[in-house]
């Protein structure tokens, strides 16, 4: 066989043995990468069923606090108003004459009773939350605690409204409500004030109240300790920060940032 032959051999050779090993790269590197993108489906696959139980373990934990604050309003308010009434129809009617006076101020308890139960029964469901959308719920819950008396509340809304998911919409407000309880049971504020700043990326939530406050550091005692906790916590459930800044006698605010996405 002739030089000539021998070169175009080891050619035809050399470039088989080199396809063969190109072809055996890009069969291993697209093995590899099918497995890399096997892997990242199922750790993305796990980190959303993560989330998933994360979600649903923080909606039982505040339904959980939500059924014991209800529980607290029904005794604390509700209750007293009908114990009240009771008390006027047992005055009623032992008495021989009908007193007027006494009759509308029976009407009257009874009435704010009902109206009571009534808004105790619309803070309580997620579902006419999620119905209403978030304005309009935490607008209610302001008329709800002013109808009450315990302080003055009020609502200011800067900028656009950007809609949340279902889930991200019920446990900002939920966070809301647990920030409001912890100011009527413990802060003993005159006033607050919830104020939604709608920024371009994300929902700057700021509570205020001028209440006897606490210096930061210290502990607090265990139940506004545990609201305070609960707040931190499902704010960062939902990608979000809570910053708690407190001064003695002079209130407390309680400010979250939540993503749009």
């Amino acid at each position: 066989m002739s030089s000539y032959s021998n070169q175009i051999l080891f050619a035809i050779i050399a470039v088989s043995i080199v396809f063969t090993l190109l072809v055996a790269l890009v069969g291993t590197l697209l093995f590899f990468h099918k497995q890399k993108v096997k892997r990242l489906d199922m750790e993305r696959e796990i980190l959303e069923a993560q989330y998933k139980q994360t979600m649903l373990e923080a909606r039982l934990e505040i339904q959980e606090q939500t059924f014991n604050n209800i529980s607290r309003e029904i005794h604390d308010n509700v209750g007293q108003l009908l114990s009240l009434a009771k008390v006027q129809v047992s005055i009623i009617d032992k008495s021989t004459n009908t007193d007027k006076t006494l009759l509308h101020e029976l009407k009257q308890n009874i009435g704010n009773a009902l109206t009571d139960l009534r808004d105790i029964a619309k803070s309580l469901s997620g579902e006419r939350m999620i119905l209403l959308g978030l304005l309009p719920t935490l607008n209610q819950e302001i008329e709800r605690i002013n109808r009450s008396q315990f302080l003055k509340a009020a609502l200011i809304i800067n900028g656009e409204e950007h809609k949340f998911s279902e889930q991200k919409q019920l446990i900002m407000v939920r966070i809301i409500q647990e920030t409001l309880q912890n100011i009527i049971k413990h802060a003993e504020a005159k006033n607050v004030e919830v104020i939604l700043n709608f920024n371009t990326h994300f929902l700057a939530i700021d509570v205020t109240d001028d209440g006897k406050g606490f210096i930061p550091g210290e502990k607090v005692n265990t139940i506004s300790g545990l609201g305070l906790q609960n707040i931190v916590n499902r704010a960062e459930i939902i990608g979000g920060k809570a910053k708690i800044t407190s001064t003695l006698n002079s209130g407390t605010q309680v400010k979250l940032t939540i993503p749009y996405e």
